[in-house]
């Protein structure tokens, strides 16, 4: 199994999984392969982890003012946004996973403690 991480400001934003011998740029769209870098065999990443000079961090402490933590949301909030789009690949269930995850997102600034509340987990 090969792994791939798609790179978004610094941030994990995705992990791509692919059979060995599958090549990323026959998988997916060119924009998508443009942003991704390999993730080296045994090694733990997830996705909202940092990626730095070439490596792969914890998460970062992320935001602390309610406009850092706005455009934070933002930038997740878009890199989901093909998951649950008309044309996506993925099955219903997943599409309604995506679609709740979004609207904790969205939610989260009504949490106590905002900004520093804990961001909602994404799917799995």
């Amino acid at each position: 199994m090969q792994v791939f991480a798609r790179i978004q400001g610094d941030i994990v934003a995705e992990l791509l999984r692919l059979p060995d011998g599958a090549v990323l740029a026959e998988c997916h769209h060119p924009a998508i392969v443009t942003a991704c870098v390999p993730v080296p065999a045994g090694a733990t990443v997830a996705e909202g982890d940092s990626y730095t000079a070439g490596s792969f961090g914890p998460p970062p402490r992320l935001v602390r003012t309610p406009e850092d933590a706005r455009l934070h949301r933002a930038a997740l909030l878009a890199a989901c946004d093909w998951r649950v789009g008309t044309d996506t690949p993925l099955p219903p269930e997943q599409v309604a996973a995506w679609i709740a995850y979004r609207a904790a997102l969205r939610a989260w600034p009504e949490q106590p403690g905002w900004p520093d509340a804990p961001l909602p987990t994404p799917p799995g």
